[in-house]
């Protein structure tokens, strides 16, 4: 009776530090997920441009060309994001990205602008890929065409027939 109390005992106590490495392991995954602190650049190509993110999730929005404005609405630091584009207040692209799966190195060239001297930088980026539908629309906000992605891949687009 005393063998069988003991290993009773012993299993409780096993269960109970499985139990805890798991909270443990869950905590982390979830204080990971809820705020990470980007360190790299990602690439938007639908906007050809990088954008720097402090944390993630975030969400920014960028002035590109005439009225055009971009928001970004980023989930993880690796560039997992939903894009949407306008052009005054109609807008004409929207689509999501799948986080990339490794940095890249590009190079930049800069030019100091008081000596003329280029300088050449070479840096990580994330380079996100298209996933799923991606919708646009023309300046005036009636839409052209539908693409489908997979991974970055084009598996299908059709535009609108007038």
């Amino acid at each position: 009776m005393a063998g069988l109390l003991l290993v009773k005992r012993k299993l409780i106590q096993m269960k109970t530090k499985i139990l805890n490495i798991f909270l443990l392991v869950v905590l982390y995954q979830l204080n990971c997920y809820s705020q990470d602190k980007c360190s790299f650049s990602v690439y938007v190509d639908e906007c050809q441009l990088y954008q720097d993110f402090t944390k993630a999730p975030d969400s920014v929005e960028l002035k590109l060309s005439g009225k055009k404005i971009a928001k970004l609405l980023l989930y993880d630091c690796r560039g997992k994001m939903n894009l949407r584009i306008y052009n005054g207040n109609k807008l004409i692209t929207e689509g999501s990205y799948i986080n990339a799966t490794d940095t890249t190195i590009v190079e930049s060239i800069g030019t100091n602008i008081i000596t003329g001297e280029e300088k050449r930088e070479f840096s990580k980026v994330f380079k996100p890929q298209k996933d799923g539908i991606w919708l646009y629309y023309n300046n005036k906000g009636k839409f052209e065409r539908k693409d489908i992605y997979q991974e970055g891949k084009l598996i299908n687009s059709s535009t609108s027939r007038h």
